[in-house]
């Protein structure tokens, strides 16, 4: 039924990655037309897709369609326009600025909240990095020379945080920002 047609942002965590996880974007997207999923469209080769559904229940459907096409156990996260939309409109001022290098947007998989992950990495290192807190997701960035030397660049070594999260640099949250606000522009939210 149309009129209840969303868009949706589906990331999918840790895929064509060092050669592991390999998953074409052209036979995702081809799985998830067959879905009925419509205006099916991804963005570079690390699992970011918009799309436009009537469907319930997307992050257990997606994870089931991948594991069914693809032979692969990976996490999903979706998220209706309108929460991307709210996501950018609450970064930082400082956040994908030319003044820092290095700059991260941590999407945070359901069940798990923004809070849940601040509250098991250690402290923010005051002078090498920043944090921001926002609608599902964590703003970090520090300069290149200092990464080292920050709590959030050690995000790998705990396993469950890390496996809580999926990250996109600023330039592709940019860019994914830009394409949903196109997509809400042209079918709606």
């Amino acid at each position: 039924m149309a009129d209840k047609m969303q868009t949706y942002l589906l990331l999918l965590r840790g895929i064509n990655v060092g050669g592991k996880n390999k998953i074409v974007m052209a036979e995702l997207k081809a799985v998830l037309e067959e879905q009925g999923f419509q205006a099916v469209k991804t963005y570079i080769n690390s699992g970011n897709v918009i799309f436009r559904t009537d469907q319930a229940d997307l992050q257990r459907l997606c994870h089931s369609l991948i594991a069914q096409h693809f032979a692969l156990d990976v996490a999903c996260a979706v998220y209706p326009a309108q929460q991307v939309l709210d996501m950018s409109a609450q970064q930082p001022d400082w956040f994908n600025r030319a003044d820092y290098d290095k700059h991260n947007a941590i999407f945070v998989l359901q069940p798990w909240t923004a809070e849940m992950v601040v509250k098991r990495m250690p402290a923010v290192r005051e002078g090498y990095e920043l944090l921001a807190t926002a609608s599902g997701m964590l703003f970090w960035t520090c300069q290149r020379q200092h990464f080292s030397k920050t709590s959030y660049s050690k995000i790998s070594k705990d396993k469950l945080v890390y496996g809580m999260t999926t990250i996109r640099n600023g330039n592709t949250f940019r860019k994914l920002t830009q394409m949903v606000a196109d997509y809400v522009e042209r079918y709606g939210a």
